[in-house]
């Protein structure tokens, strides 16, 4: 492949032959026509600058190690189609654009963030795949970026290990932070801690299978008519250890709420409905 070590440049347009592999590192790169990113790694701090119509090609994948991709004009959105994969493998990738994600986005790293300027969107009809101790979260600033996962869409949480009811608060974890994040999708806590400190009003799928567990430390989160939330793990109510944030969690009367345990840590839940809760 070919490695571009820069201080800035600026070119019209951006295309990898099918196969083909390039590194960036520095930048800002600014793209003024169409970019696509498939076959690219950004690594050590990279600043990439999209024109119009930024995304990955078809059958493609775009590498993040270290980097930023700001937009060159506004109201831009970065697609991923359904063959294409994004996959943040090391320290941070912050997007200052919407995201849609039709593809696969994965986060597998000891440490690491998916950063969302404030004023996007993330919306995924794919697949999102976060695994160890990743956090996709807000920077700061208004108005808070939004994360969606649509009808279709699935998030996919493998976690770091946890010791249940180890201590008041929630620690590592696989963890959605800072936005407002609405799942109409399917939310599947697979192993390990997940942990969504996020506020939104879900209608979707949440499924926390045996041996894991979904932690609830968002300063709101509704379980809306027709959402459900099954599976042989532990939900668990509270706040992230160094956290002054107060945890409210709604349960509609219309709502399907049948994990195989369930702990208020700290915070308030309301309930409504004639339901029985298994309490840990």
């Amino acid at each position: 492949g070919v490695q571009f070590q820069l201080v800035s440049a600026t070119v019209a347009g951006f295309d990898v032959e099918s196969g083909g592999a390039v590194t960036f590192q520095g930048g800002p790169v600014t793209v003024t026509g169409a970019a696509d990113l498939g076959g690219v790694d950004l690594v050590g701090s990279s600043q990439f600058v999209a024109g119009p119509d930024p995304g990955i090609g078809e059958g493609e994948k775009l590498r993040i190690s270290n980097g930023t991709i700001d937009p060159g004009v506004a109201g831009l959105t970065f697609t991923i189609p359904e063959s294409a994969a994004l996959s943040v493998d090391d320290g941070s990738a912050v997007f200052g654009l919407d995201i849609d994600n039709r593809g696969t986005v994965s986060s597998n790293v000891v440490f690491g963030r998916f950063g969302l300027r404030p004023g996007t969107t993330l919306t995924n009809s794919g697949e999102i795949a976060l695994s160890g101790d990743t956090t996709i979260s807000a920077e700061p600033g208004a108005p808070v970026a939004q994360v969606r996962n649509l009808p279709g869409g699935t998030i996919v949480a493998d976690g770091p290990p946890f010791t249940p009811l180890a201590s008041q608060g929630l620690g590592d974890a696989a963890r959605i932070t800072g936005v407002d994040f609405q799942n109409d999708g399917l939310f599947h806590a697979r192993s390990g801690q997940a942990v969504l400190g996020s506020s939104g009003v879900h209608s979707g799928r949440f499924v926390v299978e045996a041996g894991a567990q979904l932690g609830l430390e968002g300063a709101s989160n509704t379980f809306g008519p027709g959402s459900e939330v099954t599976g042989g793990g532990l939900v668990r109510v509270a706040v992230f250890l160094v956290s002054s944030v107060t945890t409210s969690v709604v349960i509609d009367g219309a709502a399907t709420f049948e994990p195989a345990e369930f702990h208020l840590t700290s915070g308030r839940a309301v309930i409504g409905g004639d339901r029985t809760l298994p309490v840990l």
